[in-house]
């Protein structure tokens, strides 16, 4: 599901974007750009009590199918891993849920380009993460394509948890101008030098 319309400021609203078919996972440990090894990290099937009133029911059918979909992905996992294609892209807008203080659940809307025609996808995950740990808007994102171009996987890389290093903020290239000119007015560059090192950093 490919879609242009922008997040509604309600979680559930825009849940009801998200593409139901994506297996969305935001990753606090490890490399946001490697597949876990188990398949079930993608795939978790959480327990159902038994049914007891009509809408009990309706949830222990639905967690009945939502098992079944995690047992046919984990047994094709392997086959995934192997079939699809890893793209990057960017995170573009991000709705949480949340639960005394503690984000339950994230739906983010993702751009990438596929074939060198830009796209546009939503997914959600139920997460449990802290309000520093959401996945910052700009940042990179990984995503596993099938052979027809839909998305079957996407990773985003959890946001610094309280208490890290802060993380330093983008240079400019006019402060980087500014230091190849300071290193070339000390001697430390030749003028051929700076004049490449201005031109690559233009580029």
């Amino acid at each position: 599901m490919t879609t242009t319309e922008p997040l509604p400021r309600s979680y559930l609203d825009a849940r009801r974007l998200a593409d139901p078919s994506i297996r969305m996972r935001v990753v606090t440990r490890g490399d946001a750009a490697v597949l876990p090894e188990d398949p079930h990290d993608l795939a978790p099937v959480r327990g159902a009590a038994g049914p007891r009133s009509p809408r009990s029911l309706a949830r222990h059918w639905s967690f009945l199918a939502r098992s079944r979909r995690s047992n046919a992905f984990a047994a094709d996992y392997d086959v995934l891993r192997r079939g699809t294609t890893h793209v990057e892209g960017i995170l573009r807008e991000v709705a949480v849920g949340t639960s005394e203080g503690t984000i339950t659940g994230v739906v983010a809307a993702v751009e990438f380009a596929w074939h060198r025609r830009a796209r546009r996808t939503v997914a959600d995950a139920n997460t449990r993460l802290l309000q520093t740990e959401v996945p910052p808007v700009g940042s990179r994102v990984h995503l596993w394509l099938g052979t027809d171009g839909a998305v079957v996987v996407m990773q985003l890389a959890a946001g610094a948890p309280a208490g890290s290093e802060p993380v330093a903020a983008p240079v400019g290239i006019g402060d980087q101008l500014a230091v190849l000119a300071r290193l070339r007015a000390d001697g430390s560059l030749s003028e051929a030098e700076f004049a490449a090192a201005k031109r690559q950093l233009l580029e």
